[in-house]
Parts: structure tokens; C-alpha cells; sequence
């Protein structure tokens, strides 16, 4: 491991004391901002070459909220939840609408930024990004040692990037489950050209 240069330490430092300064309110607007800029930054990076299968940034939408009604959506989701650290979800029979809520928020910006698999990946030497997902997802195959005729699900699948890997690399079938429905028609969006590539 190498030690950071003082430099970026001392500047780390400073902004988490200014961060520590701000009311709850304000850093979840920061997490947020943050968590936005960082989805873009790494899209634009890291996966360039994937453009045409994703929504463009003026195709970003909330999912299956109508335009109109994200804003209030948005407001109902984040009022979910306790102003105490840690505190969570303050009403856990609201569980699964809020995390429907929230993939229908945030998919398209995951796709747009991070492509079709929602994940991280270790990063193989000398491969990129792209090439090391690819190689995480085929492990997985060659971990269940799944072969052609067999079937394997995967649960919370998102628009099904890493199963349809899968499905690839082993001749398994593969079903994918999710609690979203705006995620289950991009992932059968996906599914069909694919399909019509192959035949």
C-alpha cells in the first residue's frame, strides 16, 4: 500500500471538516450531487464505446414516474427516511414502494453512466473496465458450473447486463426477477437485440 502525499491528505481533511459543518439536509444534497457526478464522470471515462445501448442525456427520465410527478416522488422518497444517522426507512411497510420508487429514479442514470451491469468488478491487469465485468460475470458462470439445459435465477437482475453474460459464456438459461417494472422492460429491451442478433 502507498501512502498518500500530504497534500491530498491535508486537502481530504479539510473537506470532510467542512462536510462535517453542514446540516443533515445539506449533506444528503451533497451524497447526492456527488453520487450523480461520480455515475457520469465514470461513464464518460470508463465506457465510451457504449453509447448506442444506452439512454442518452436527454433520454434520462425518472423510469416509469411521469415527468411530472418526479419531483414529488423524489421529495415523498427522501421524507422517508430518518433524520438521525443511520436511522433508515422511518415506516418499513413502505420498503418495497420506496425501492421501486428509487430503480425507477435512478435507472437511467446507472445505464447511462455505468452500462447495463450494476456492479463492480475487479479490475484484471492489463484489461479494461468493460473486459474485467465481462470476466467477473463468466466466473460466476464457471463458479455454479452452469451448463447448457440448465436454469438459474437472478434476483434483483436490474436490466439484466450481468445475466445475459451469463447466459452467454455458460448456454444456461437464466431468468431474472426485479422489483421494478421499468427495469424489467429495459432488461427485455436489451434481451431482444440480443436475440435479434443471434438469429
Amino acid at each position: 500500500m502507498v501512502a498518500a502525499p500530504a497534500l491530498i491528505t491535508g486537502a481530504y481533511e479539510r473537506v470532510a471538516a467542512e462536510f462535517d459543518k453542514l446540516s443533515p439536509n445539506q449533506k444528503y444534497v451533497v451524497g447526492i450531487t456527488g453520487g450523480v457526478a461520480s455515475v457520469y464522470l465514470l461513464g464518460s471515462i470508463l465506457f465510451k464505446s457504449d453509447r448506442t445501448t444506452k439512454p442518452s442525456t436527454l433520454q434520462l427520465s425518472g423510469g416509469s414516474i411521469d415527468s411530472s410527478k418526479v419531483k414529488s416522488e423524489f421529495g415523498a422518497y427522501s421524507d422517508s427516511y430518518g433524520k438521525a444517522a443511520g436511522e433508515g426507512i422511518t415506516d418499513r411497510s413502505k420498503t418495497v414502494q420506496l425501492v421501486d420508487v428509487f430503480y425507477s429514479l435512478v435507472t437511467d442514470i446507472y445505464e447511462w453512466g455505468w452500462g447495463q451491469s450494476f456492479h463492480f468488478s475487479p479490475k484484471l491487469p492489463n484489461k479494461d473496465l468493460r473486459a474485467s465485468e465481462a470476466a467477473h460475470e463468466a466466473r460466476v458462470a464457471a463458479l455454479l458450473r452452469l451448463q447448457p439445459g440448465m436454469e438459474a435465477l437472478d434476483c434483483g437482475c436490474g436490466v439484466g447486463g450481468p445475466m445475459r453474460t451469463i447466459a452467454a459464456v455458460s448456454g444456461a438459461h437464466v431468468t431474472g426477477i426485479t422489483i421494478n417494472q421499468y427495469q424489467v422492460d429495459r432488461a427485455t429491451a436489451h434481451n431482444a437485440k440480443v436475440r435479434g442478433k443471434t438469429r
